[in-house]
């Protein structure tokens, strides 16, 4: 749900605590394990594969976007269904 909410809709991680009734540090917390755990992963497979380019986390980072975008399970009507779930409701429109 926070790739989404980052990726799709664009909001800040302030954005996302007020949303989510959290501490933004919370937020912070959970992007900032979830970014490196993402790293690390993809990192590893590419390396795995023959990678050498030095520039390794500005590509991922860079080339994820348009990837995450679209994703079917970060889609602006699932991202609407997980926060009802969580009896929440984004006034948003998509960045699609």
């Amino acid at each position: 749900m926070l790739i989404g909410l980052r990726v799709r809709y664009r909001l800040s991680q302030r954005e996302i605590a007020n949303l989510l009734q959290v501490h933004e540090g919370t937020i912070s917390r959970q992007t900032d394990k979830l970014r490196d755990r993402c790293l690390e992963r993809i990192q590893q497979q590419l390396s795995d594969q023959g990678w050498t380019g030095d520039e390794l986390e500005s590509l991922v980072l860079k080339e994820m976007g348009a990837v995450l975008l679209d994703e079917p399970r970060l889609s602006a009507d699932r991202l609407a269904a997980l926060l009802a779930a969580r009896g929440k409701h984004a006034n948003i429109a998509p960045n699609a």
